[in-house]
């Protein structure tokens, strides 16, 4: 019984994969840094943060210009960032983000200029050394908005920023907030 339920999973995830790759296809892969600037309770904690930064960018629909699905963007996204405490007794830090954005990308100028105002989904893993409490890993849900600028200057080439303002979920009341700036390179596909 288990050999067939595991045949007809890897059957059934091997079909769902293909329909994904054609209705889903990757646009681009972006490579850059990432810039965080904590904001209200979570500044009180961290006072900059910079890190790398790695994404997709998956488009939906046949590639057909002009079509709606065309426009729908979704990124998946990776970012680690050593961040700067505030606090004396905290010697370490290490922020690892992922996040899915999902939005409409415009075009300004025709093959050239884009701009995407995304909705933002996530979560962040704190990697935290205290001299008094030790070493822990700590773990937020995370949301927010992005404004995704980039600049195609080539046909493989670009380049972008994409300014974000993030709030992370935190078990007691206080809920982190940050923004952040990922810029880079973006290679098309």
């Amino acid at each position: 019984m288990m050999k067939k339920l595991l045949i007809i999973s890897f059957f059934l995830l091997l079909g769902i994969s293909s329909l994904f790759s054609q209705v889903v296809r990757i646009k681009s892969v972006d490579v850059g840094v990432m810039n965080a600037i904590p904001i209200v309770n979570y500044s009180d904690l961290v006072s900059y943060g910079v890190g790398l930064q790695a994404g997709l960018d998956l488009g939906f629909g046949s590639g057909d210009k002009g079509s709606f699905w065309e426009n729908i963007n979704l990124s998946p996204d990776l970012a680690l960032t050593y961040e700067l405490p505030v606090i004396d007794s905290i010697s370490l830090i290490l922020d690892l983000l992922w996040q899915l954005e999902i939005g409409y990308e415009l075009e300004f100028i025709p093959d050239t200029f884009y701009f995407t105002p995304s909705f933002v989904y996530g979560g962040i893993l704190h990697f935290v050394n205290d001299d008094n409490l030790g070493f822990g890993v700590f773990y937020d849900s995370a949301m927010g908005v992005s404004l995704n600028f980039n600049f195609r200057f080539s046909d493989r080439l670009g380049v972008f920023i994409c300014p974000s303002y993030q709030v992370f979920l935190e078990e007691d009341v206080n809920h982190g907030q940050q923004i952040l700036i990922p810029a880079g390179l973006r290679i098309y596909l």
